[in-house]
């Protein structure tokens, strides 16, 4: 995922509640929230996805 369609999912998260995060031990970051209070939503970024966003800041 990178870091402009991360930026727009952000944009477009109207309400999010209840995040949970893991790190697997490849380093991909999962995160899981529940979204308008209707449906669970999970995005994931691996550790080179992570790294493009952080040098993206």
């Amino acid at each position: 995922m990178s870091a402009s369609i991360c930026r727009k999912a952000l944009e477009e998260a109207v309400e999010y509640s209840y995040p949970g995060a893991y790190i697997s031990r490849s380093g991909d970051l999962h995160i899981a929230y529940t979204w308008r209070r209707k449906t669970i939503k999970h995005v994931s970024f691996t550790a080179g996805e992570l790294r493009e966003l952080m040098d993206a800041v």
